[in-house]
């Protein structure tokens, strides 16, 4: 009785969704297009607040947007709060901290095998190789020493880079950061210590619009929520968005880790082999978070790997049934979510899945479903929802560059069961 009850129910949620999520659609898009351009067309600003971060901090940075705004995956639309009204949608942008690179260390000891470092190399590597040569690796160092940010000092010159060497962990998409300390014993970079930093210089910098007089990013009033630093634009004005803004390094280098994603096969020739190319000579970024499950010591030093560059590479290639077939499944997907939250029996969710699952799972299909069978956006959205609710039920949305690494492993699996359905698919069509 209680499964049946539930299976209604759920039909229901998604229904009511699908219906919030047209009107959304039918009701919001000149405002959406408008109010994009007009952002795109402001980015000088944000480079105004990026000499204001370098110079607050005395390191390199690099601003690079991000996310559903920089990948045109948008479907903007607004909440009125205390008489304001409030974009849902967040600019995401990485802060890159630019006089610090990563290294993988396994990188560095094969570039060295094959002779192709100089003689000349930097302390740094050759004690990477003489550490490697005793086998004394990071992870065998039970006793961590953690460096705080500050205690790391910026490269000399602006163009020079300090180096950090990566070490992947037992997470698959996890890695810890370090230096070479006393009789080469790593030294284990913190991401409290590196978030707070950022979170310090951010809050003394205000971000000034062209438009308006006045800054329209106070100084002040930075969030830490996971590994970005929350701001909101204009608070006190009536439209205000909210900045994520994501302090990072990045590793030139594409990571042996992900090197499956370059190699796998694909139904589709999609991504094609110059875009795999451009991608990998990119490399990949760090951010300072760590692993759901992990309860060890190595918590406050495990940093996750980012490819968001890679995203906003890939999703630029695809075709725009593609993105509206996927703009259209997010969001019945979040209208599904305030639904189920909003039942009176329902007890609070402690985690929901997000777009970026969503957006994970796009990628997969577009590897697999042929261009020409995107053209019906309503069945490609239902496709993309039906897989989506399937693998919600299997507990598992593998990442789509480390297929090792589940992204919903933290996601109680009951709730997940219980609210998106059981045997039979919930989703109409």
């Amino acid at each position: 009785m209680e499964e049946a009850l539930s299976k209604t129910e759920n039909c229901e949620a998604w229904k009511n969704g699908a219906l919030h999520a047209i009107m959304k659609i039918i009701l919001n898009p000149t405002e959406t297009q408008r109010n994009h351009r007009s952002y795109l067309n402001s980015w000088q600003r944000y480079k105004t607040f990026e000499e204001g971060l370098k110079k607050e901090s005395g390191r390199n940075v690099e601003l690079l947007l991000s996310g559903s705004m920089a990948e045109c995956l948008f479907a903007q639309h607004w909440v009125y709060k205390d008489g304001r009204r409030e974009a849902l949608n967040d600019i995401d942008i990485m802060l890159v901290d630019c006089s610090i690179t990563v290294v993988e260390r396994s990188q560095l000891v094969q570039l060295e095998c094959s002779g192709v470092v100089d003689k000349d190399q930097d302390c740094q590597t050759a004690a990477v190789i003489k550490m490697n040569s005793c086998n004394s690796t990071a992870k065998c160092c039970r006793q961590e020493q953690l460096k705080p940010l500050d205690t790391i000092t910026p490269a000399s010159t602006p163009h020079s880079q300090k180096e950090l060497l990566l070490e992947p962990t037992n997470h698959a998409g996890y890695a810890q950061l370090y230096e070479l300390g006393v009789e080469g014993k790593p030294v284990f970079l913190s991401v409290e210590s590196f978030k707070g930093f950022w979170s310090g210089i951010v809050n003394k910098t205000a971000l000034y619009s062209l438009v308006t007089s006045g800054p329209q990013l106070p100084s002040g009033g930075a969030v830490v929520s996971g590994p970005a630093l929350n701001r909101r634009d204009r608070p006190n004005r009536r439209n205000n968005y909210a900045h994520d803004y994501v302090p990072c390094l990045h590793c030139p280098k594409w990571p042996t880790m992900a090197n499956r994603w370059c190699e796998r096969k694909r139904t589709v020739e999609w991504p094609g082999e110059r875009l795999i190319c451009d991608i990998m000579s990119d490399g990949c970024h760090v951010v300072p978070v760590s692993h759901h499950d992990n309860d060890s010591e190595s918590y406050h030093t495990e940093w996750r790997l980012s490819f968001s560059s890679a995203e906003k590479r890939l999703v630029n290639s695809l075709s725009m049934e593609q993105r509206h077939s996927y703009i259209i499944a997010k969001l019945i997907m979040k209208e599904v979510i305030k639904e189920i939250q909003e039942r009176p029996s329902q007890p609070p969710l402690d985690k929901t899945p997000s777009s970026y699952h969503l957006k994970t799972i796009l990628l997969w299909k577009c590897e697999e479903k042929p261009l020409e069978e995107w053209n019906n956006l309503l069945n490609s959205a239902v496709d993309l929802l039906k897989t989506f609710e399937d693998h919600l039920r299997k507990g598992n949305i593998p990442n789509y560059f480390i297929p090792e690494n589940n992204m919903i492993s933290h996601i109680k699996h009951y709730e997940l069961v219980y609210n998106f359905g059981r045997r039979n698919s919930n989703i109409p069509g």
